[in-house]
């Protein structure tokens, strides 16, 4: 989870960065004095992401990119329920969305916290699944309810 917080601070310092070089930048016909960043675009966004030149790509998560670029609440401080252990899953869904009601409807959000709700050992579970098979929340939750599959 640490990562995903890393790599979302990393990208709104990247944003935040490219926003104010907009401001400054020379008029259009002016030449470019430096190469064009590296950018991933995928076929689900049309959107560039600027990139390390160090990197290739980042992607160490199995989010689809609207849900690594869809921001957290405003004043996000986390949850306050008990770590899914591996047990009753059907109990931590229910309770985790009823803390994410408290905050936001948005389930891309759901999606992206989602992780954080599970407890240091069972995280490997989420890093396993594939780049790019989590698009939303259902997808998320069918693939959490089939490998735990408990009550």
């Amino acid at each position: 989870m640490s990562l995903l917080n890393e790599q979302n601070k990393y990208l709104q310092q990247r944003l935040d960065g490219h926003e104010r070089e907009e401001q400054f930048r020379a008029p259009p016909t002016a030449p470019q004095t430096h190469p064009a960043p590296k950018t991933h675009q995928t076929h689900q966004s049309s959107r560039n992401i600027p990139l390390p030149d160090d990197e290739e790509d980042p992607r160490e998560h199995p989010f689809k990119d609207d849900i690594m670029h869809t921001p957290l609440p405003p004043k996000w401080k986390g949850l306050t329920i008990k770590l899914y252990d591996g047990s009753t899953n059907t109990k931590h869904l229910n309770v985790f969305k009823t803390q994410m009601t408290l905050y936001t409807t948005n389930k891309v959000v759901w999606c992206k916290v989602f992780p954080t709700s599970l407890q240091e050992g069972l995280l490997g579970w989420f890093t396993g699944l594939p780049p790019n098979s989590v698009g939303n929340f259902k997808v998320l939750t069918t693939k959490f309810i089939t490998q735990y599959a408990t009550s």
